[in-house]
């Protein structure tokens, strides 16, 4: 009899760690953190979040805003300062307790646009020629989910294929609308 119990007393410990451990894992406090992009002026954000693993009970969260190339020049244009950002998630990672997950959002072809200095140069370029209508419509097509590798490709392009002539605007028209064209 005295085997018996102990065999039961054993089997019981086993289960009751068994069970702790898994909820230790469904509550572990956890890390998520996302970085955005704003689709009207480039600047990127990061924003982390503690909470407990899959209960999603926020412990805290945290935002940090970064300039970049083409964020610091936009900013300082007139028409693009002073406006309310749209935050459009580019990546993400975390999930809480063990779990590792990683989204990869519509904004991740921004934040490669947005953090080319060949991008920002040639923006640059459009609002020192005063060109106020150039500039917004590449913006927006760089700052466009669905628009915005092609711009960045037609801009890195079009400086190595500059002939006959052409400006770098005029080049980098031309390598967009080839891209826009059907089957590319």
């Amino acid at each position: 009899m005295g085997m018996e119990r102990t065999i039961k007393r054993a089997f019981l410990t086993a289960c009751s760690l068994a069970l702790g451990f898994v909820v230790a894992l469904w509550i572990w406090p956890g890390r998520y953190g996302q970085r955005s992009v704003c689709s009207r002026c480039g600047l990127e954000r990061w924003e982390s979040e503690i909470h407990f693993g899959q209960l999603k009970t926020s412990l805290g969260r945290a935002f940090q805003d970064e300039t970049n190339a083409v964020s610091a020049m936009l900013m300082n244009h007139p028409i693009i300062s002073g406006h309310q950002h749209d935050w459009i998630g580019a990546s993400g990672s975390g999930g809480g307790g063990i779990w590792f997950s990683k989204g990869v959002g519509p904004g991740r072809h921004l934040w490669q646009a947005v953090r080319s200095t060949n991008v920002a140069n040639f923006l640059a370029e459009l609002a020192s020629a005063r060109d106020t209508n150039s500039l917004l419509v590449w913006r927006d097509r760089l700052l466009n989910p669905r628009q915005s590798q092609d711009a960045w490709f037609a801009i890195l392009t079009a400086e190595n294929e500059r002939s006959g002539g052409r400006t770098l605007v005029e080049a980098a028209e031309e390598e967009f609308r080839n891209s826009q064209l059907p089957g590319h």
